[in-house]
C-alpha cells in the first residue's frame, strides 16, 4: 500500500509537466500552424514535432533583427509586440531552434530570428 502510494506521489509531477508542455500547443494552434507554414519545407524536416513548439509573447525593446522570408532582408522589430513561436530540431545541439516571429495584433508571420 505504501509503495502504491509513494508511486502516485511521484506520478503526479510527470503529469502535471506533461500537461505543461502541452498546453501551447492547445491554446496556440492556430498560430502554430501558421508559423510552422512559414518554414521552409527542407527546415520543416529537421523539426522534431511542430505540435510541441513552444510559444512566447514579447514586447520587442531593444533592436533585433530578424529575417523577412517574403523579401530575404533582415528587418528591425523593436517596438512589436510579437509571438515567437519555437520549434525544436533535430540540429539543435548546433544550430539551436527555429524560431518564427508572429506580429501579436495580426497573426501574420513576420521573420525567422536568426540561428546560430
Amino acid at each position: 500500500m505504501r509503495k502504491a502510494g509513494f508511486l502516485l506521489l511521484l506520478s503526479v509531477p510527470f503529469f502535471v509537466l506533461l500537461f505543461i508542455s502541452f498546453v501551447d500547443s492547445f491554446t496556440y494552434h492556430t498560430e502554430i500552424k501558421r508559423a510552422y507554414g512559414y518554414i521552409d519545407p527542407v527546415s520543416q524536416k529537421s523539426i522534431k514535432n511542430a505540435n510541441l513548439a513552444q510559444v512566447r509573447e514579447e514586447k520587442v525593446s531593444e533592436d533585433t533583427k530578424i529575417m523577412d522570408e517574403m523579401i530575404r532582408t533582415l528587418i528591425n522589430i523593436k517596438g512589436k509586440e510579437v509571438l515567437i513561436i519555437s520549434f525544436k530540431t533535430k540540429d539543435e545541439g548546433s544550430l539551436g531552434p527555429i524560431s518564427v516571429y508572429l506580429d501579436k495584433k495580426t497573426g501574420e508571420a513576420i521573420g525567422m530570428g536568426m540561428r546560430k
